[in-house]
């Protein structure tokens, strides 16, 4: 074997190496609505598909910025997958039968197949050529996916106030700490009334914030 440098486990930085990716970038290509509505999908446990025709390395950058919207669940990757082919059976049987994965692949086939999920990142080019477009399409399975015009509105808040030049750092510990405001609710009005609880928060923030506490006890620790 040739010599080479010998890897060191603590000297790896696994946050560094998480956080390598255009996560910035990308929020603000899909702008700030559907910025939220991917944020929503990840913390929800929705199905999303990530489409990339340009090769394997772009999409594996675009899709490892999914994890960082949940960055306070530290085991993500059973349910990242980096690329997936839809000529694979086992790939595809995986898939039918996922209820929660974030998912890539470079076949256009893909876009054909809008049962195997709920959310499609497609980045395709822009019309005309103009440069590379990052766009989110909701399928009607994920129509309940959209944070409530509340929720949504304090998200948008978040990423301006991290503003355009920040580090993917700073972008992520703003969402993190948004999102722990948004669990710490979902716990308290988790064992109220429902229509108590309901009725003293804006409208669809209660049931969007049980939808939230379910899933966050989907594999706890997750």
């Amino acid at each position: 074997a040739l010599p080479g440098p010998d890897f060191v486990m603590s000297r790896f930085d696994a946050a560094g190496a998480r956080l390598a990716c255009p996560l910035g970038a990308t929020l603000r290509a899909l702008g700030t609505e559907n910025a939220c509505t991917l944020w929503a999908a990840m913390l929800l446990r929705a199905r999303v598909a990530v489409y990339h025709p340009g090769g394997v390395a772009p999409l594996l950058a675009l899709v490892r910025c999914l994890p960082l919207l949940t960055w306070h669940r530290t085991r993500w990757e059973a349910t990242l997958r980096g690329v997936c082919s839809l000529s694979d059976a086992d790939d595809l049987a995986e898939l039918k039968q996922a209820g929660s994965l974030a998912a890539g692949f470079v076949e256009p086939e893909l876009l054909d197949m809008p049962e195997l999920y709920d959310v499609l990142l497609d980045a395709r080019p822009l019309k005309g050529g103009d440069g590379q477009g990052v766009s989110l399409k909701l399928m009607a399975s994920g129509a309940a996916l959209k944070p409530p015009a509340k929720v949504a509105r304090q998200v948008a808040k978040t990423l301006d106030a991290v503003g355009e030049g920040a580090s993917e750092t700073q972008l992520v510990e703003a969402l993190a700490a948004k999102t722990a405001e948004l669990l710490e609710k979902a716990a308290e009005i988790a064992g109220m009334d429902e229509a108590e609880a309901d009725a003293s928060l804006p409208e669809g923030v209660g049931p969007f914030l049980r939808r939230l506490h379910e899933a966050e006890g989907v594999g706890a620790g997750a």
